[in-house]
């Protein structure tokens, strides 16, 4: 864990309740204007903290490496300080052989749960943590068994709801909630857009993925984008604020018709405006959840 420089946000104080633009997919004229809108930031988080990744020594950048998400230490959002860490927590969906954030949240004394659809499970965090725990079940907009048909297995897939009542964890809000599901995001979060069990969530940090621009016809490109647009912006609808945007550097490029070139996927991170309300705290609390 280590501290990052002030992100490049605007300087306005926090907006509540949010007030984001109507939804509209007009907004991208092109598929420039969905990397512009992806790299413009809505608000600032005041303390940030880059949790994860493979860092290597002496290296001085202001990218992030891949692995690697960035926390708000806001004390809106309940994560300092943390004395038991029962009073916070971390949801972190895809792990594959990268736990390097799961394992700086449990230094942070964080209790963590992590999710992979393979049992990637991290046996050194898990025998040194008193607080980290790992569930071989992938994160989806339905429960059902899914086939993968590059693995060659079948696995449990679970709603956010779903796994969160399945852990016992229904009246505890959710710190942090990290989604690392390669390209699954999309249909995991058209769907929580719509849930009030957004509401319980501080903070969350997502890879997107675009790889399918370089797949697709000239004519395909605008509406993939637009579809992804209104889902991040279904999302902020909800109270999500967009506080920072990194590229996935190690990630393929698309060259836009504009002859300009971006990265296909890359790190977005959102906070709960709502956090910032005490009166929307005070509400969640008498309908149970315990918030700090």
């Amino acid at each position: 864990m280590r501290l990052a420089p002030p992100l490049s946000m605007a300087e306005s104080a926090w907006p509540w309740p949010p007030q984001p633009p109507p939804l509209r997919t007009s907004d991208l004229q092109e598929v420039d204007d969905y990397f512009t809108y992806l790299k413009t930031p809505q608000a600032r988080c005041r303390k940030v903290v880059i949790m994860g990744g493979h860092h290597t020594c002496g290296d001085v950048t202001d990218d992030l490496v891949d692995g690697s998400k960035v926390v708000c230490m806001d004390p809106p959002l309940g994560l300092l300080p943390i004395r038991d860490p029962t009073t916070c927590l971390t949801l972190s969906f895809g792990i594959h052989f990268d736990s390097t954030f799961d394992v700086a949240v449990s230094k942070f004394n964080c209790e963590v749960h992590m999710f992979d659809l393979l049992d990637y499970s991290p046996t050194e965090l898990l025998n040194t943590s008193t607080h980290a725990y790992f569930h071989q079940v992938g994160l989806s907009d339905a429960r059902r068994q899914h086939i993968y048909l590059n693995i060659h297995q079948e696995v449990p897939m679970d709603t956010l709801t779903g796994i969160i009542l399945n852990n016992s964890l229904i009246a505890r809000p959710v710190n942090i909630l990290k989604v690392d599901i390669e390209d699954d995001e999309w249909r995991v979060f058209q769907s929580l857009s719509q849930d009030p069990i957004m509401d319980i969530i501080g903070q969350v940090a997502i890879e997107i993925h675009a790889e399918e621009l370089n797949k697709l016809a000239p004519e395909q490109r605008l509406p993939y984008v637009r579809h992804r647009y209104d889902i991040l912006r279904a999302l902020e609808a909800r109270g999500f604020t967009k506080v920072a945007y990194w590229d996935n550097k190690i990630s393929e490029t698309f060259t836009a018709a504009s002859g300009a070139a971006y990265k296909t996927s890359g790190e977005i991170h959102y906070v709960n405006s709502n956090w910032y309300n005490s009166s929307f705290k005070e509400n969640l609390t008498k309908m149970g959840v315990r918030m700090r």
